[in-house]
């Protein structure tokens, strides 16, 4: 009978023998993890909000050409429009860097990470885009 209580898996146990409570349990995030992390915030923070304000003067010069029926709005536009997310995914992993540092928890480290994750998805995608289109450039101007 002694033999039962002294097992983790025992009814009466306490949660903290129990695995599967110590997987829901929160894990704090070391001290050199958020002393990296922070020193990435306040960069990240810069260039989002100078990424935004520079997607707000492209759509200012759009909207400027719009009465003049320049063909260069469209352009402007959808340039605007791709350029907005790279800011934007910058702004939203910086704000998590921001909780990480201030809660310690691996749950918001993770969104962190998940964040930065979107922002260099998105950077390869317009990368390889970008790449693909010189090439046609440069396809087109020898031919």
């Amino acid at each position: 009978m002694a033999e039962e209580n002294e097992s983790p898996l025992a009814p009466y146990a306490t949660p903290s023998s129990d695995p599967v409570h110590q997987s829901l349990e929160q894990k704090e995030v070391p001290l050199a993890v958020i002393e990296a992390l922070g020193a990435t915030k306040i960069t990240t923070m810069i260039c989002s909000v100078a990424g935004f304000i520079a997607v707000g003067l492209m759509l200012w010069a759009a909207f400027t050409a719009m009465p003049y029926d320049a063909p260069g709005f469209a352009i402007l536009l959808l340039i605007a429009t791709v350029s907005f997310f790279a800011p934007y995914f910058a702004f939203r992993y910086s704000r998590s860097v921001t909780r990480v540092t201030k809660s310690l928890k691996e749950e918001d480290l993770v969104k962190a990470l998940k964040n930065q994750s979107l922002f260099w998805g998105y950077i390869c995608i317009l990368a390889c885009l970008w790449g693909f289109l010189m090439l046609l450039a440069l396809l087109g101007a020898i031919a």
